[in-house]
């Protein structure tokens, strides 16, 4: 686990953590020369029960609130130091609902240079912190004055520590990994090293690692935990990674190392927003401020969903858009500071990492926010689904609600069997979809089905493609595929190819047949010099769009073929002309243009046209100017 200081400046916080471990974090030569933490430092603890903890000491200086966001984000329990001859400070109510905000739970009150000051006054501090402690995460933790100068209440400190400690919950190792990176440097000879605390799953030496948001792939050359080489290091532990295929300009505070393909970056979160009660404005639409999450400062833009502006103490649901990509999961805690000046006003929980973009106001919007809130999966997913308007595979369900796929599979089939949730098949592929939007789509498709019929009789049915662009747009091309084959399944429409008609449709009888009968005579007639399109338009005083319908019902009941586009054979004519040019190449073995022109008795308009559509079909090839057999 990860222990970290919290206080104000010159509150003692780096010594306290000297007389604790024996090591001083501040390691920076303008640190040690100005006597104030600039930097985040790092130490190794070893508690009194043998258990091993990592140490971040944070920078108290109101000016450097950013390097302590970076370290803070990975803390497990928290040492807010208090110095007793001051009490409480600007810096340590700042860091304490930093803290709060983040969602720290466990943690110890350390009164530090407790020997500059009397009993009474050890008191009084005690009194003023207990009354700051009100209404926070560490509102019930213990509080020890020590001196570590003289070492009183250091070891009592140590015993607190541990036992505190003890009550601290492990972080999740089977999860994916990831790493926010807080430091990155060159060792000679050994390359590029970035440190961080893991904050979840396990990584070891050879594995495959993404540096987000830039995408940029590696791999894990070896691992340190606490100074020493590891064959593992888990959620929890601080580590310096040494990565291959990575120049230091490549990575940068605030990125993440993590397992490849199982996370991504993203402009927009959904959230809930916690305004501090104490900040001095009050918060409107669009504010730009700059958000806090892991190791990262971004500015952002905050939109307010179901108000105008955010009074002191208000908690909402907001979206948060970044101007710069960052790399979060549902849960993750952040923290807001003003544009300027820099002063932090709130934070907040992400609850969707990958949202699309909504309306203010709008009541579909608000109770989704709010299932997501209450952790509400099943909810969560049924109103998600009805607002996305189209269908999603069971990846990309699990990755939108950021759950295990055994706690996808079991919030799914708890909305499928009340019939909240559809599911559609379509070949080997399988979609969910509300059955809200679904019945939507069903009865929209009929309906334009049939008002098709009743304007064009002569045709078929609609093309797919329609019904594609008009109802089904939001969905991608498999997805919709398994809408059409649904509906077909429930016999409410007929899918032939690209066409979708009524179920009962029929070939037309009487006007209909003569109609095909007329023109597929035609073709039959025409023999190797067929008649144009445009001709039955005359012919039979039908526009375009008939004879196209009529033409397209001939070729899919494979009476004429359409050689080229816009030509058309009768089949049988084809028959016999293949039937030609197989016999005349079996015995003169190649042939020209010309010769099959004269072979079949037709020009070269149609004559080459026909030779390249056996060419297509395999019947024959080009070799210079001749054909041969295939």
């Amino acid at each position: 686990m990860i222990i970290g200081t919290a206080g104000h400046i010159d509150h003692g916080k780096t010594v306290l953590i000297k007389a604790l471990t024996g090591v001083n974090t501040d390691r920076l030569a303008e640190e040690q020369k100005r006597g104030i933490s600039i930097e985040l430092g790092f130490a190794e603890f070893k508690l009194p029960s043998g258990r091993t903890a990592g140490v971040v000491d944070v920078p108290g200086h109101e000016a450097f609130i950013k390097n302590m966001l970076a370290g803070a984000t990975g803390f497990d329990l928290v040492l807010l130091v208090v110095a007793a001859d001051d009490g409480v400070m600007p810096q340590t109510t700042e860091h304490l609902s930093i803290i709060d905000m983040l969602g720290v739970k466990r943690g110890v009150v350390v009164i530090t240079k407790s020997d500059l000051v009397d009993k009474d006054m050890i008191e009084l501090v005690k009194d003023d912190i207990r009354e700051t402690l009100k209404g926070t995460v560490l509102e019930d933790s213990p509080i020890i004055p020590v001196s570590a100068i003289t070492g009183e209440g250091i070891e009592e400190l140590l015993k607190m520590i541990d036992d505190v400690a003890k009550s601290v919950e492990l972080r999740e190792s089977a999860e994916a990994f990831r790493l926010p990176v807080d430091r990155v440097f060159t060792l000679k000879g050994v390359g590029t090293v970035v440190t961080g605390t893991l904050w979840s799953g396990e990584i070891h030496p050879d594995d495959s690692a993404v540096v987000l948001p830039g995408n940029k792939p590696t791999r894990i050359r070896s691992v340190q935990v606490h100074g020493a080489t590891v064959k593992q290091a888990t959620a929890g532990n601080r580590v310096a990674v040494n990565l291959h295929g990575i120049d230091r300009d490549d990575i940068h505070r605030g990125d993440v190392l993590a397992q490849p393909g199982l996370m991504k970056s993203t402009y927009m979160i959904d959230a809930e927003f916690r305004l501090l009660k104490d900040v001095k404005n009050p918060v409107k639409n669009w504010t730009r401020v700059r958000v806090h999450h892991g190791t990262a400062e971004v500015m952002a833009r905050i939109v307010l969903l179901d108000r105008d502006v955010m009074q002191p103490g208000d908690i909402a649901l907001v979206e948060v858009r970044l101007e710069k990509p960052i790399v979060v999961r549902a849960g993750d805690r952040f923290i807001i500071r003003s544009y300027s000046p820099m002063n932090t006003i709130g934070g907040g929980e992400v609850l969707e990492s990958h949202p699309s973009r909504h309306r203010r106001f709008d009541d579909e919007t608000m109770a989704l926010l709010k299932a997501l809130e209450r952790h509400d999966h099943a909810q969560a997913l049924e109103l998600m689904m009805k607002k996305e308007r189209c269908t999603m595979s069971l990846k990309e369900l699990a990755e939108r609600m950021e759950l295990e796929p055994d706690e996808m599979d079991k919030v799914l089939a708890e909305v499928v069997k009340e019939g909240n949730i559809i599911e559609l098949k379509s070949g080997k592929d399988t979609f969910y979809m509300s059955s809200h939007i679904y019945n939507q789509f069903q009865e929209k498709i009929m309906d334009m089905v049939n008002e098709h019929h009743a304007k064009y009789p002569l045709e078929r049915g609609i093309n797919k493609e329609v019904l594609k662009s008009s109802v089904l747009r939001s969905c991608p091309p498999k997805a919709a595929e398994a809408v059409f084959r649904t509906i077909e399944g429930k016999g409410r429409i007929k899918v032939e190819r690209e066409v979708v008609m009524a179920p009962d449709k029929q070939p037309e009888s009487g006007p209909m047949a003569t109609l095909d009968g007329l023109v597929e005579s035609g073709f039959l007639e025409g023999g190797f010099m067929p008649p144009a399109p445009k001709n039955f338009e005359q012919m039979l005083k039908l526009n375009n769009r008939e004879v196209k319908t009529i033409l397209a019902q001939l070729r899919d009941e494979k009476r004429i073929v359409e050689v080229t586009t816009g030509m058309y054979f009768h089949a049988d004519m084809v028959v016999m002309a293949e039937e030609m040019i197989k016999d005349f190449l079996k015995q003169r073995g190649v042939i020209t243009p010309g010769e099959f022109k004269d072979l079949v008795g037709t020009s070269r308009k149609f004559a080459i046209p026909l030779l390249e559509y056996f060419d297509r079909k395999g019947v024959t090839k080009r070799e210079g100017d001749y054909r041969v057999l295939v």
